[in-house]
């Protein structure tokens, strides 16, 4: 009866130390919808949205902080006959294209994100920030363009298994280009990195998963 007991015991304390572990690395994909703005559409949110894939790997460095590579490819369409702008010539542009793009960026918890760790005032719901800087190509209508991008990013996390995530992520990109809606300065306003560039957007959901147990210390006493 003894030995059962402590065989229990055991096993209890060691799903309890698996449960409470943290993981280096963590990976996983998703999906949602995504827009573009500049010269044909630059007031609507969701306008003719597209369909969104990302692809993600994150190296945690901590409960707050974490490096993220991403891989997206997004969809962004437009008509100027949707909007009330009336460009020289009365020219109509219409645009169906899409971005495909290799991100790096930094991710902050607001709280110490994980499972167990009472201690650590460890939070499985947190909401979070993003920023980066993506490398990406613009194709669509036979033509296509290379671009930077600073994508800024904010949304809410979910840890609904010890390994397991659930994330509802908004995004707005800054693009160092004017080609993503198929239109380059229409009214002949002169661009720059900052000035009169194109913008994306993307609102998606995706589910992750951690690996890479970080090791457990044991420290000895003489």
């Amino acid at each position: 009866m003894n030995k059962l007991l402590i065989i229990l015991c055991l096993f209890c304390f060691t799903i309890h130390i698996s449960f409470a572990q943290n993981y280096k690395y963590e990976a996983g994909g998703g999906m949602g919808i995504s827009s573009a703005y500049g010269d044909i559409n630059n007031s609507k949110l969701f306008y003719s949205p597209g369909f969104d894939f990302e692809a993600t790997f994150k190296k945690h460095r901590n409960m707050r902080w974490s490096w993220v590579c991403d891989f997206l490819t997004a969809g962004l369409t437009g008509d100027s006959k949707d909007f009330k702008n009336v460009f020289p010539d009365n020219a109509h542009y219409k645009f169906n294209s899409r971005l495909w793009q290799l991100g790096f960026s930094a991710e902050f918890n607001f709280f110490n994100y994980g499972w167990g760790y009472d201690y650590k005032n460890t939070s499985r719901l947190s909401p979070f920030i993003s920023a980066g800087a993506g490398l990406g190509v613009v194709t669509g209508d036979g033509k296509s363009a290379v671009t930077l991008s600073v994508p800024i990013g904010a949304g809410i996390k979910y840890k609904f298994a010890p390994r397991w995530n659930a994330t509802v992520k908004m995004v707005f990109g800054k693009m160092i280009s004017d080609k993503a809606d198929g239109v380059e300065d229409p009214f002949t306003i002169k661009s720059d990195a900052w000035k009169n560039t194109d913008w994306y957007s993307t609102l998606s959901f995706g589910i992750t998963y951690e690996f890479g147990a970080y090791g457990i210390k044991c420290n000895n006493l003489d």
